[in-house]
C-alpha cells in the first residue's frame, strides 16, 4: 500500500514578527511579515484576503518563504478558492530556489496529478531534489517509486537506501518497507543498500557542518 505525507504546517510555525509602519519601505521581506501578521492576526484584525495580497507582493520581490505560503494557501483553500494549478506555480518557484518542504509538496501534485498533469517522472525529480536536502517524507516516497519502479528505474537497493535513511528518523512506513526487502535483497545487496545509506549520510553531514 502506497503511503504519502503533505506537511502544510509552515504558516502555524513562521514566526509572526509585528512590525512599525514608520521608516519600513515594502521590501520583499517586510511585505512578507505583513502578510503573516494578517495572516495570524497578531497585533491587527485578522484579514486573509489581505495576507495573500502581501505574500504575492513578497513573491514578486523574490522573497521563497512567500511563495511557500502562498502554494499551501492555494492548495488549502485558505484564504482564496482552491486551485491546485496556482498552488504548483507558487510551489514551483520556491521549489527552484531550493526550498524542500516547496519540493515535496510539488512532487505530491505532480505524482496525483492535482493540477498538473499525473507524472511520476516529474515527481520523483522533486521528491529527489527534497530527498537530498534531508527531507524525509521525499525519502520515503522516493523509495517507494525505486522499488515498484515508477518515475524512476526500479532499483531495489536504491529503495532501500532511501528507505534507511528515512527509518532512521524514524519514519515507520520507511522501517516496515525496509523490513520487507530485508527478505527480498541478497546479503550483497543490503550491505550495498547500507553502505550507500552511510555514505550518504557522512557526505550531507560533513556539507552542512561546513556550511553552517
Amino acid at each position: 500500500m502506497r503511503s504519502f505525507f503533505s506537511t502544510f504546517f509552515a504558516l502555524l510555525i513562521i514566526p509572526t514578527l509585528l512590525l512599525a509602519e514608520t521608516g519600513k519601505n515594502h521590501s520583499g521581506e517586510y511585505a512578507f511579515d505583513k502578510g503573516l501578521q494578517l495572516f495570524h492576526g497578531e497585533g491587527v484584525k485578522q484579514d486573509l484576503a489581505a495576507a495573500v495580497e502581501w505574500f504575492k507582493q513578497s513573491a514578486e520581490l523574490g522573497n521563497s518563504e512567500a511563495c511557500l505560503n502562498l502554494g499551501f494557501l492555494y492548495d488549502l483553500g485558505i484564504g482564496v478558492e482552491l486551485d491546485y494549478l496556482e498552488a504548483a506555480k507558487w510551489y514551483e518557484l520556491a521549489a527552484k530556489n531550493g526550498n524542500a518542504t516547496a519540493q515535496y509538496n510539488l512532487a505530491i501534485l505532480y505524482d496525483f496529478g492535482k493540477g498538473v498533469p499525473k507524472s511520476e517522472k516529474i515527481a520523483a525529480k522533486w521528491y529527489s531534489n527534497a530527498a537530498e536536502q534531508g527531507y524525509i517524507d521525499a525519502q520515503y516516497n522516493l523509495g517507494v517509486l525505486y522499488e515498484e519502479g515508477r518515475g524512476v528505474p526500479q532499483n531495489p537497493i536504491v529503495a532501500d537506501m532511501w528507505y534507511i535513511l528515512a527509518a532512521a528518523s524514524d519514519h515507520q512506513d520507511a522501517m516496515t518497507r525496509h523490513e520487507a526487502l530485508v527478505v527480498k535483497l541478497s546479503p550483497k545487496e543490503l550491505q550495498k543498500a547500507w553502505e550507500t545509506a552511510y555514505e550518504w549520510g557522512v557526505a550531507n553531514v560533513a556539507y552542512a557542518d561546513e556550511n553552517a
